[in-house]
């Protein structure tokens, strides 16, 4: 014979909002308003609409020491 102890119940899962709920449209707001504002500096630089004249040609550089 063998002995086994019954499985513990799970618990049920907790509500899912409805996507249509202010609460949730108000979290998602503010989600993508924080989202936006940790873009930082690398999302405000600007070019011309051809983008960088300079790209990919070989500038001279001045360098320290002359070399």
């Amino acid at each position: 014979m063998c002995f086994k102890p019954d499985a513990p119940k799970i618990p049920d899962a907790p509500a899912v909002p409805d996507a249509d709920a202010e609460a949730a449209k108000s979290r998602r707001a503010n989600e993508m308003a924080a989202a936006e504002q940790q873009q930082g500096r690398a999302a405000t630089i600007i070019t011309t609409p051809l983008g960088a004249q300079d790209y990919g040609k070989n500038l001279k550089r001045t360098t320290i020491g002359g070399m």
